[in-house]
């Protein structure tokens, strides 16, 4: 069983940058409820800032496997120092392997092509998702369009 996720940057996760606070804390417990359920012997994170870290951080913490899945190399160099810092530190756990997706070079295709790298790899996909167009949305749908099994978290519940 591999699990991926998919999801939203902090700018729309509370701006928990540091990926410590109340939503962060909420998204993990909803991260740890999936991994606790289908223990997967996988899981695919595409390395981005905010929910694809937090899934990264969340199942090294249980003791699973990683699948870095890098849309390119390179994909950190404009993120804060202290992002690329915890985005280093998740690439050198000795649970992680990274693949790079695409050539060097940013291009938002790339992040798509990553997506359904992750989406054509994985059993389930972990999507926090509120509904509005972009990366996640695009990423669920191509889910949709193979036949992939979605799990979608609302972050706005968080605020609930």
């Amino acid at each position: 069983m591999v699990v991926a996720a998919t999801g939203s940057r902090p700018g729309k996760l509370n701006r928990e940058y540091d990926m410590i606070g109340p939503m962060s804390d909420w998204i993990v417990t909803k991260m740890d409820e999936v991994l606790d359920e289908y223990k997967p012997s996988q899981c695919i994170s595409g390395m981005a800032l905010g929910i694809d870290m937090l899934f990264a951080v969340c199942a090294i913490s249980k003791g699973i496997p990683v699948l870095a899945a890098i849309p390119f190399k390179g994909q950190e160099s404009m993120w804060p120092q202290k992002s690329q810092d915890t985005y280093n530190a998740i690439l050198k756990h000795k649970l992680v392997e990274k693949v790079y997706v695409c050539d060097p070079g940013y291009s938002a295709q790339k992040m798509q092509i990553r997506n359904e790298f992750m989406v054509d790899r994985c059993d389930i996909l972990l999507a926090f998702w509120d509904g509005t167009p972009g990366g996640t949305a695009n990423c669920r749908k191509y889910a949709r369009k193979v036949g992939a099994e979605i799990i979608r978290i609302n972050p706005e519940d968080f605020k609930k």
